[in-house]
């Protein structure tokens, strides 16, 4: 396909639409400024109309490749999706990270509410009587007491930290030494 570019130079001020210079009637040279080029060819001294393409005035081009449109609608197809995936990474890594702290947050609780429970143990063993409450540095725990025949015990502590709630139950044995028959996670 060729390419040409035409460029309209006149001495005079007014400028002229192409339709009244490039009438067919009239015959214009090189010299008057008027020259065709291609990249296909070698430059030719010939006359083309640009006014059959609809441009009237200045610089006419014929024949206009729509290849610059493909690649810039390629690149810009090609970007969106590049876009797209390295959103949906950065979306898929936060809530890996997410997913990862809450359970580093679940596993801290459980740790707060068995280091109760081994408090309350610790108290049957010394004490023999269990309180309500007890209070650690993290937080506060419940202590619920489910039965007590004689040195059996059968005990329920719940707490809560960061937003996490766990219970344990825990069946035990007081004698010389406190004996743990059964520590489940309700």
């Amino acid at each position: 396909m060729n390419n040409f570019l035409y460029l309209l130079r006149l001495p005079s001020t007014r400028l002229f639409r192409a339709d009244e210079i490039f009438s067919p009637a009239r015959k214009f040279s090189g010299s008057q400024g008027v020259f065709s080029w291609s990249t296909k060819k070698p430059a030719k001294r010939t006359l083309r109309n640009p006014a059959e393409k609809g441009i009237d005035y200045g610089v006419a081009i014929k024949n206009c490749s729509s290849q610059g449109y493909v690649a810039i609608v390629t690149v810009l197809v090609i970007g969106a999706v590049m876009l797209s995936v390295g959103m949906a990474v950065v979306l898929n890594s936060i809530n890996i990270g997410q997913g990862a702290l809450a359970e580093i947050k679940k596993e801290s609780g459980i740790g707060f509410v068995e280091s109760c429970a081994e408090d309350a143990l610790i108290k049957i063993n010394k004490n023999g009587a269990l309180a309500g409450t007890i209070v650690l540095p993290e937080g506060t725990c419940t202590v619920t007491i489910n039965s007590q025949v004689g040195s059996n015990w059968d005990f329920t502590v719940s707490g809560i930290l960061n937003g996490y709630s766990k219970n344990i139950r825990v069946t035990a044995t007081r004698g010389s030494t406190m004996t743990v028959n059964s520590w489940q996670e309700i």
